[in-house]
């Protein structure tokens, strides 16, 4: 016999108040519900339900004597970068990962994950989405001529990437890719009025990137350079970076 568990999804309240990665662009949920067989968890199920004003209602369809696990994903639709056909193992590539400024700031993404669930037990109906990356933004100080200037950003990233991320596991989450240099590059800078403050003067964002970092380890760092072009491709500024 089966019963329906519906849960009401958002994102983290925190975002909201965010102009860049405030998930506004974020216009879908993606809910894979798990079994053990065989001492495996395997997919049994996935769904994929429209966002609406940072959240949704997904109805699910549950066997009463059986238990599940289950993981919430919410993304921009169509992104070409998040592989999510299985939700115990996504897979990102970052060969696509080069955008217009627009598609690069709707590359957050959200989650969270419900073990054990049961239909006697199935857990608080409110579930909220929390952002898996680290966010590395850049931006440019300068007068308005200086900034209007920048026509793209190109990004080389020389430490090795997680190019996997495991909700279900019980450690660590992430999965390192090879070791090699990524480049991206966004283009069409056309939104140019967010702003961000450091000792006392206001950057204003040109790009917004989202990485997996390990959640066990203090010790990683994400490093390389950034270049800032004119409209003919010539370097405007060059600097490298360590965070």
């Amino acid at each position: 016999e089966q019963v329906s568990l519906t849960y009401r999804i958002k994102l983290d309240d925190e975002m909201y108040s965010r102009a860049i990665g405030d998930g506004s662009q974020i216009d879908e949920l993606v809910v894979g519900v798990f079994e053990t067989i065989n001492n495996q968890k395997k997919q049994v199920m996935r769904k994929v339900i429209p966002v609406s004003d940072l959240s949704a209602n997904v109805t699910l369809e549950l066997f009463k004597t059986r238990t599940y696990d289950l993981v919430f994903w919410a993304q921009k639709a169509n992104n070409g970068v998040y592989n999510t056909d299985d939700l115990s193992q996504i897979k990102i590539n970052y060969d696509s990962f080069s955008k217009t400024q627009a598609e690069g700031f709707g590359l957050d993404a959200f989650y969270e994950v419900r073990t054990g669930v049961k239909v006697s037990e199935p857990g608080s109906p409110s579930v909220t989405l929390t952002r898996p990356f680290a966010q590395l933004g850049f931006g440019v100080y300068g007068s308005d001529v200086e900034k209007e200037n920048i026509s793209s950003v190109e990004i080389t990233v020389d430490s090795t990437l997680y190019t996997g991320f495991k909700p279900l596991e019980t450690g660590e989450k992430v999965v390192a890719g090879d070791a090699q240099s990524y480049t991206f590059t966004f283009t069409d800078l056309g939104d140019k009025s967010q702003t961000f403050s450091i000792q006392g003067k206001d950057y204003t964002y040109l790009t917004a990137n989202y990485f997996l970092v390990p959640t066990t380890s203090t010790e990683t760092k994400i490093g390389g350079s950034v270049k800032f072009l004119d409209v003919k491709g010539s370097p405007v500024s060059t600097f490298d970076f360590t965070v």
